[in-house]
């Protein structure tokens, strides 16, 4: 849904009146902050607050945004919520400090805003990993901001199964395009707003497990310590 109105939005010779129609079917049945959101990033392409598809209003700014991800993930409980799901207890996981890890996820039905160099999606993930003297056990808890839509995953890796363990940071070309005059006008110019994407990759045979990171700087010293285990241990080379 996301991809098929920032395509009518953001497209020059749309008429204004349906995509003031796609915007008003991705709010129906949303609740009121949902709706704010929805609009905060439709504000990217001339949507609230644009004189054609909105009425001027203002759209909630990238800090207020921020804060409300933050709200939502302080409101989870989710190391609690991760070792009940996984079935563990302080006892079994005192090997090293738990990590948690968290990150804006920017897959293709998420939406996007870049300002600056601070980009930010519709949908975040929380994980936490958590080491036993045997397993390392990671949980993962994503929840979409424009919606009632979360996702669990949980998995369990013995050591000796790791082969890699490792930091990704990869480059996101984002062509943005605005037109002349209005929202709708005549004339196009096109800019880019990359974004950075971190990722921490578990390898084992067969598959990969990721797990979105953000501040790459400070969560990567987080994860150190774990590094340094599975090293001693000889587990990864």
């Amino acid at each position: 849904m996301a991809g098929e109105i920032t395509g009518l939005i953001a497209g020059a010779a749309v008429d204004a009146a349906q995509a003031r129609k796609a915007l008003a079917d991705a709010k129906k049945g949303k609740s009121k902050e949902q709706k704010d959101i929805i609009d905060f990033f439709a504000s990217e392409y001339g949507g609230a607050g644009c004189g054609c598809l909105g009425k001027g209003s203002r759209s909630m700014s990238m800090d207020e945004y921020q804060r409300k991800i933050g709200e939502r993930c302080n409101s989870l409980n989710l190391k609690t919520k991760a070792m009940d799901k996984i079935g563990l207890d302080e006892s079994e996981i005192s090997e090293i400090s738990p990590i948690c890890l968290s990150s804006y996820v920017f897959d293709d039905d998420a939406w996007v805003k870049v300002e600056g160099n601070i980009a930010v999606s519709s949908q975040y993930c929380v994980s936490w990993i958590f080491f036993s003297a045997t397993q390392m056990y990671t949980y993962s808890y994503t929840f979409d901001m424009t919606s009632d839509n979360t996702w669990e995953v949980t998995n369990d890796f013995f050591y000796q199964d790791i082969t890699c363990f490792t930091t990704e940071n990869k480059l996101v070309e984002r062509i943005m395009t605005e037109t002349g005059k209005g929202c709708f006008g005549k004339g196009e110019s096109s800019y880019k707003q990359n974004y950075i994407v971190d990722t921490l990759k578990i390898t084992v045979p067969g598959t990969s497990y990721i797990v979105s990171m953000r501040d790459a700087g400070a969560q990567a010293q987080s994860i150190q310590p774990a590094k340094a285990m599975l090293r001693e241990r000889k587990f990864v080379k």
